[in-house]
């Protein structure tokens, strides 16, 4: 059942071009399947999340990034009460702006476009590909999305400000976005700072012990997963502190958030039915620890060289998080590669 302050489907502020109500599907149903049949999301495949494929088919790629922050996003939507499916419509969505090779890949683009007095920004190019770019029904172009998920896009993550992005003021800049938008951009903190741990121990470029060293929430879990399971392997006591970390955060931001929720439910209950001006003044969500401080997993640092199995025989990182390293091909020539591994 829907909280008072979900954003309900008929409610919605409507598609750019008109459209009948499909019989047993919502508007925002609808825009989560339209995510899922488009090109812009199947290419997520291919394009780098943290760690390329070079070396293991086991890294995230932003497709799975994208399913991992869906899957979190909706759990936590339905134990606040928000509308599971608006969440998952902008959960899928979010990330169809980035360009191939990660985050490198969107400064070297936005570098090249200044030049050129122009910019490039992944929210914007993800609303310019939604409006835009994909070209699948004869009577609209784009995607023709509901307000509500192109103002997410656009705001999820980001303040964008009229004066300067004059193209966006239809999306209420001076607004915040719905509960459910707002919660994408916490969830996908939460997949990210788990899921690079994980990559960073399968690329060999993390061990164990600095994480624990790094990360001091894993370290204290780390702890109690040796003592219940004490015969397990590295790679599985390393697992069971991973979910762990995964399940204490998503409980903290649900605990948390319902707290503030309530407390200005409370506080401003004589105007709470205008929900679109009441729950837009602030941003009420937030990812905090259990001790209610709010929640930042540390940066883990590694030594510059890093001894890699396998293939690469020799691996050192650069300040900047670019990568050199030594390759031995068959037949045993070594070469040398320079390419930017770690965003």
């Amino acid at each position: 059942m829907l909280a008072p302050y979900a954003l309900r489907a008929e409610d919605s502020r409507g598609r750019r071009y008109p459209e009948p109500r499909h019989p047993y599907r919502s508007d925002f149903q609808r825009d989560r399947d339209r995510v899922v049949h488009s090109r812009a999301f199947r290419r997520l495949e291919n394009k780098t999340q943290v760690f390329t494929r070079r070396h293991s088919d086991h890294f995230r790629n932003r497709l799975t990034h994208t399913i991992e922050v869906s899957q979190i996003s909706r759990t936590i939507a339905a134990e606040l009460g928000l509308n599971e499916d608006l969440v998952e419509a902008l959960a899928l969505v979010h990330d169809v702006g980035h360009p191939p090779f990660g985050h490198a890949g969107e400064r070297i683009l936005d570098s090249t476009m200044r030049e050129h007095g122009d910019l490039f920004d992944h929210n914007l190019h993800a609303l310019r590909i939604v409006e835009q770019f994909e070209q699948r029904y004869a009577d609209f172009p784009g995607l023709n999305l509901t307000f509500e998920v192109r103002e997410g896009i656009v705001k999820h993550s980001h303040d964008y400000h009229a004066a300067e992005f004059p193209q966006l003021a239809e999306y209420l800049l001076d607004l915040r976005p719905p509960l459910e938008a707002q919660l994408i951009d916490l969830t996908d903190e939460i997949a990210y700072n788990t899921a690079d741990l994980d990559d960073g121990i399968e690329a060999r470029v993390l061990t164990p012990e600095q994480v624990r060293d790094g990360v001091p929430v894993f370290a204290r879990l780390y702890a109690e997963v040796e003592s219940l399971y004490p015969k397990a392997s590295e790679k599985l006591r390393f697992n069971e502190t991973l979910k762990r970390i995964l399940d204490r955060l998503v409980s903290d931001l649900i605990t948390h958030s319902g707290k503030l929720i309530t407390a200005w439910r409370t506080v401003r209950n004589d105007v709470f039915k205008d929900q679109n001006n009441v729950w837009r003044e602030f941003q009420v969500l937030e990812l905090t620890n259990e001790e209610g401080e709010k929640f930042e997993m540390p940066y883990v640092e590694f030594n510059r060289t890093q001894r890699v199995e396998g293939d690469v025989v020799a691996t050192s990182f650069s300040e900047d998080g670019s990568a050199s390293y030594k390759i031995r091909l068959p037949g045993g020539r070594t070469v040398e590669m320079d390419t930017k591994f770690i965003n």
